[in-house]
């Protein structure tokens, strides 16, 4: 075999490598192919993300516009239901004041039967006696006159105590009419407030689960409030930790905020600017003024700011009487700080509202709030007991500023 010149290797080699297909390096084809994929799933990620985020946003928005509604429809169904109830309370005094008047009646009624009875016997024994006795014994002229006058009157008189007898039984018999139709319309009342009574659970209970799809984290904030209440010496105590409790949330809302939109900065790789240090992150916010105000119960104060209570002491607040299983509303618009039981005031529940007032309501057989929510004047905290044995329940309302109870009348017009 002859061997190519040395000098022409060279060139064959270089020929031979032109002429052959290029081989793509084993490693570089799969690492190009894996990056270009990695990109496409993270791209697809971010998509399905945003996606995420704005069906959230979406439903949020949704569950706050429901939430605003059905709270408005409660508003609404308890103002309704506050007239019914101030009716029947009318109606019930006015049957009152109508069966004292009958009662009264049928006394002075037995008291002109008797005093008629007398006069009609007077007269029948004048009746009886024979002419013969009165020829017998002649009376003188004068005497016979006088007789004959005071006959006169006799009848006079029993023929007034007659008409005023009958006028009387007349009203008697209007009282009875009167009462009758009152039982009626309140039988009617007492129907339609049992129909209130059961469209206003079937909205609480929306409201209530509406509020609980939007704050997960109820359970958890459930609990840390009860831990509070045990540690509590008293009410002052409670409402300070309260208040504390509330600062410490809401400077956990700000970091949680902080940090969302440092994760939205990295994802996105946009320059997001924070919000300010010193600005709070309030999740919801509270009223901004103290009106309108409105008594927890339509019923009949007790006893009043500073009148003496049960136990011989000044009160705090007001103990209102209701009617058994009365549905107790928001005083005034606020925010649910507490709601439990404590100490010697069993269910209780405290709304904290703006310019640093707080209400107390207690004595609920059943509470309807949830700590966190926001209640407007005339929603729905609460039911009162139902009592058997016909005492009506009694609740307790105390207004607080700064931690310090204040007389109740500065924003109900029901007291001045």
């Amino acid at each position: 075999m002859v061997l190519p010149n040395k000098r022409l290797l060279p060139a064959l080699l270089f020929l031979l490598f032109l002429l052959l297909p290029p081989v793509a390096s084993a490693e570089t084809r799969p690492v190009e192919k894996n990056t270009t994929e990695t990109l496409k799933s993270y791209q697809q990620r971010l998509k399905d993300q945003e996606r995420e985020k704005a069906e959230l946003q979406e439903k949020a928005e949704n569950l706050g516009k429901e939430l605003s509604e059905t709270k408005e429809q409660l508003v609404s169904a308890t103002s309704q239901m506050r007239l019914n109830e101030e009716e029947i309370r009318s109606l019930e005094e006015n049957l009152q004041e109508l069966d004292a008047r009958q009662e009264l009646i049928r006394s002075n009624l037995q008291k002109d039967r008797s005093s008629l009875s007398r006069l009609i016997l007077a007269l029948e024994r004048l009746r009886r006696v024979p002419p013969e006795a009165m020829l017998a014994k002649p009376d003188t002229p004068y005497e016979t006159a006088q007789s004959a006058l005071l006959m006169a009157e006799i009848a006079d008189r029993i023929h007034s105590e007659a008409l005023a007898l009958k006028d009387k039984l007349t009203e008697l018999e209007e009282i009875s009419e009167q009462k009758e139709t009152r039982k009626q319309a309140l039988l009617r009342n007492m129907e339609t407030l049992r129909e209130q009574y059961d469209q206003i659970a079937v909205l609480v209970k929306k409201r209530e689960d509406l509020f609980k799809e939007t704050n997960q984290d109820i359970a958890a904030r459930q609990a840390e409030i009860q831990r509070l209440s045990l540690q509590s010496k008293n009410l002052e105590d409670l409402i300070a930790k309260l208040e504390e409790d509330r600062k410490r949330q809401e400077k956990k809302a700000k970091e949680q905020e902080k940090e969302r939109l440092r994760l939205a900065a990295l994802q996105t790789q946009k320059q997001l600017s924070a919000p300010p240090r010193n600005k709070p992150v309030i999740s919801q916010p509270l009223p901004t003024g103290l009106t309108p105000a409105q008594l927890p119960i339509s019923g009949i104060i007790r006893v009043r700011y500073h009148e003496t209570d049960d136990r011989g002491a000044p009160s705090n607040g007001l103990t209102m009487e209701g009617r058994p299983g009365a549905i107790v509303l928001a005083p005034i618009a606020g925010k649910i700080q507490f709601a439990g039981a404590f100490k010697k005031y069993g269910n209780l529940i405290i709304i904290e509202h703006a310019k640093g007032y707080h209400s107390l309501v207690a004595g609920l057989d059943k509470i309807n709030a949830v700590v966190g929510q926001t209640v407007s004047s005339g929603e729905p905290l609460g039911i009162l007991p139902n009592s058997s044995n016909g005492v009506k329940p009694r609740l307790y309302y105390e207004l607080r500023h700064q931690g310090q109870p204040v007389n109740p009348s500065v924003l109900f017009s029901e007291l001045s």
